[in-house]
């Protein structure tokens, strides 16, 4: 039992480790020129998703992880509202 529980909290901490690499830097991809403007937004991107989603747990009483997924989903689909710019 307790060998399986570590499985899935492993599993866990992956997932939400490579939702916050891909989906911010996803998002900066939108207004970014360079590889390296959008990794800086994208290091801005999920910090703001940190923030977001820490704040909403603290406020409403769950979990931090998921909420943290789910702002940074929306700094995504904010992000793909406005046109990929063309350089």
């Amino acid at each position: 039992v307790v060998e399986h529980f570590l499985l899935e909290l492993i599993l866990l901490i992956y997932k939400v480790a490579i939702w916050l690499l891909i989906i911010p830097v996803s998002a900066a991809r939108r207004f970014s020129r360079t590889p390296e403007q959008m990794a800086l937004g994208g290091i801005i991107i999920g910090m703001a998703s940190v923030g977001l989603g820490l704040g909403a747990s603290m406020q409403i009483d769950t979990p931090s992880g998921p909420l943290i997924v789910i702002a940074a989903a929306l700094f995504f689909f904010a992000a793909n509202l406005f046109p990929l710019r063309k350089f």
